[in-house]
Parts: C-alpha cells; sequence; structure tokens
C-alpha cells in the first residue's frame, strides 16, 4: 500500500450562518495516498468546491480536521489549483509560474538555482516550453489550466487539489489534462484530487472515486465497483443514460431486429448508427448486415453494397419497410 500523505478525521465541512452551521458533509474519515489520483465527484451544490478549499486550508471545517503527513509546513504539503481567476493579465506566463516557488524564498525574493531547476522541471512536466513569453491575457482557457497546474508543481508539493480543471474546456483539452495529472500522480508519486464533473473521463482514468452522496457521506471505491453496484445511479439519478455500457438509452421503435456481422471499431459505430435510429441489434435478427473491410469499409445488406452507414441505414429503411 502506497504512503498515506493525507487524512480527514471526523472533518465535517459547510459554513456557518446566523441560524446554526450549514453542513454540506459530515464526519468524513479518508485518506489520499501517494501515486493515487482521486476524482472527487457528486451533485450540484453537493459541497465540492468548499471541501477542496477546507482541506487545503482555505476554508475553516465546522468540525474534525485535516491530518498531513510529516512536518512540512501546509504550504510546502499542498498545491492548490482553483477555479478563481483573478490573474493579471500583463504578466508573462513563466513570471507567473516563479509564483510557484514562493512558499521557498527568503526575505530577499530571489529565486535560487534550486527555484529554477523546479521551475524548469515543471515546465517539462507539461509540456509549455513554447508559450513561457506569452502574456496571461493571450492564453486560452485550455493554456491557461495547464500554465496554472505547472505553477502548482514548482511548489513540489507531494499533494496536488484541483478544482474542476477541465471546466469549460473542449474534449481534446479536457482528455490532455486528465491523462496529464494521472501520469503525474503515478510517475511523480504524488497525491492527487480533483473535483470534478467529467463522468465519463473520469470512468477510464481515476485510480478511486470519492462520491458524495446525498446524505452528506462521501464514498469511496473504484470507477468499476461505484458502477456496478449502483451507487452513481442512486446518487445522480441519470436519466436516459446508461451507465453499464456508457451509451444514451435509445427508444427500440423500429420493429424488426438486426443481426449485424463484423468486428472491431466499425462494427462498434455501425451498431451505436443502428441503435441511435430505433433498430434492435441481436444474434437472433431477421436482417442481416455484413461488413466488410478489405480494402475499405463496405456494409452489405441483402446482396447490395454501401459505402457509408449512412448509405446503408438509408437503404435498410427501404428494405424493412
Amino acid at each position: 500500500m502506497n504512503q498515506v500523505l493525507l487524512k480527514t478525521k471526523e472533518l465535517s465541512v459547510g459554513y456557518s450562518i446566523k441560524s446554526g452551521n450549514k453542513v454540506l458533509l459530515e464526519n468524513l474519515e479518508l485518506s489520499l495516498q501517494a501515486g493515487e489520483l482521486v476524482c472527487f465527484m457528486g451533485p450540484n451544490g453537493i459541497g465540492k468546491s468548499t471541501f477542496i478549499r477546507t482541506i487545503a486550508g482555505l476554508h475553516p471545517p465546522l468540525k474534525g480536521e485535516t491530518i498531513i503527513s510529516g512536518n512540512t509546513p501546509l504550504e510546502q504539503s499542498i498545491a492548490v489549483v482553483l477555479t478563481d481567476k483573478i490573474l493579471p493579465n500583463q504578466m508573462r506566463v513563466y513570471d507567473l509560474i516563479t509564483f510557484g516557488r514562493y512558499p521557498y524564498l527568503s526575505w530577499n525574493i530571489k529565486l535560487t538555482a534550486t527555484d529554477k531547476a523546479a521551475i524548469d522541471k515543471a515546465i517539462s512536466l507539461t509540456g509549455i516550453d513554447d508559450m513561457l513569453d506569452q502574456k496571461i491575457g493571450e492564453l486560452s482557457d485550455g493554456q491557461l489550466q495547464l500554465v496554472m497546474i505547472t505553477r502548482a508543481l514548482a511548489q513540489e508539493c507531494p499533494i496536488l487539489l484541483l478544482d474542476e480543471p477541465t471546466a469549460h474546456l473542449d474534449l481534446n483539452n479536457r482528455v490532455e489534462i486528465m491523462n496529464l495529472l494521472r501520469a503525474l500522480a503515478h510517475q511523480s508519486n504524488k497525491a492527487i484530487l480533483i473535483a470534478t464533473h467529467e463522468l465519463d473521463l473520469v470512468l477510464q482514468t481515476a485510480d478511486r472515486i470519492w462520491l458524495a452522496t446525498r446524505d452528506k457521506k462521501i464514498l469511496s471505491g473504484i470507477p468499476e465497483d461505484l458502477v456496478l453496484d449502483d451507487s452513481f445511479d442512486k446518487i445522480f439519478q441519470l436519466k436516459g443514460f446508461d451507465l453499464k455500457t456508457g451509451k444514451i438509452k435509445h427508444h427500440l421503435h423500429q420493429l424488426q431486429k438486426i443481426k449485424l456481422e463484423g468486428e472491431g471499431s466499425t462494427y462498434l459505430w455501425t451498431k451505436n448508427a443502428l441503435e441511435r435510429c430505433g433498430y434492435e441489434v441481436t444474434e437472433s435478427g431477421s436482417v442481416i448486415i455484413k461488413i466488410k473491410l478489405d480494402p475499405t469499409p463496405t456494409w452489405i445488406v441483402n446482396s447490395h453494397s454501401y459505402p457509408t452507414i449512412e448509405s446503408m441505414i438509408q437503404a435498410l429503411k427501404i428494405v424493412v419497410n
């Protein structure tokens, strides 16, 4: 088992208000281990951001505590990337990254060779060498997120906490960020915790999921167990989405059943198209569609060949009606 770097003890998270405490999550007993990517998920408004801020020491707990292993100061133990965008647009990217070294600087605020080496290593890990001289205001959301992660890595902390690091990014940038964080956890032996809504990516990248429930608890488990025991369905109350298959549930309104013969990604996308169009794909289908891949994909229905899935489906509507 990897080393436990952070744990919570009887931790309750929320706010103090005039009428008392507003408890969002309570009596939490959790642990973050080195070399592990943990994704924290839950319905909107359940307290994910407040939880991240609380264990980072930026928000007071209502009860209990967060315990960091070792005797290292908090600012040298935990690096945080939040959703706040209070940034000077005219600052250079490299200068912003240097802020990650502030917990180590002496009174003269001068970067040492050690500081510069840590900055260079962080830049190398995120691969942003080509944007170091750009100004913050010139960056896209995806580029800015990489810069903020680089700044956190320059801090050289064993624990990295991120709140919605892929929010407002396109698919390509979301995948890049998630793969980067997974690689950092495994290769740099960091404990990385992400609060996120990216269910599809989380199921494929997270080592562990913390799932906030509606009764103010947090379930902890690997993605596959939480899918199979219906924890996600119970908490998110998914509508029209089959988590076990990772697909939207389609209304199969076509009368004829299809027997599809093929393999690989072409088979999977053909099956997806047929089901999206209301056909049930089954081994006992009355209409047979054969996929021929050599030299190029071809779909065969009743001895007629079609060059695309679209043309095949158009013909299928005539054949079966």
